[in-house]
């Protein structure tokens, strides 16, 4: 897909946004979005929507999706990993 423009770090995920999209879309909207996907998927347990958001970023710098590390380790890894 050609895109006009750059982005500062570009992944494969962020591809699938238009330039656009992703130049518009404020942080704020980006954070709500994730936690409310959470919540929609794990249920309400609010305690853990912090450490399930975590858990994927680790999983998307492992698998080199992402360049940046999560900022600390997981708290209840035993919770999110069942």
């Amino acid at each position: 897909m050609s895109k006009k423009g750059v982005f500062k770090q570009q992944n494969s995920y962020q591809e699938m946004l238009s330039l656009e999209f992703y130049e518009k879309c404020p942080k704020a909207v980006f954070a709500a979005i994730a936690v409310s996907f959470v919540l929609n998927h794990q249920g309400t347990d609010s305690e853990l929507t912090e450490e399930t958001i975590l858990k994927e970023w680790g999983i998307l710098h492992q698998s080199g999706i992402i360049p940046q590390k999560p900022y600390r380790e997981l708290k209840n890894a035993e919770d999110i990993y069942g």
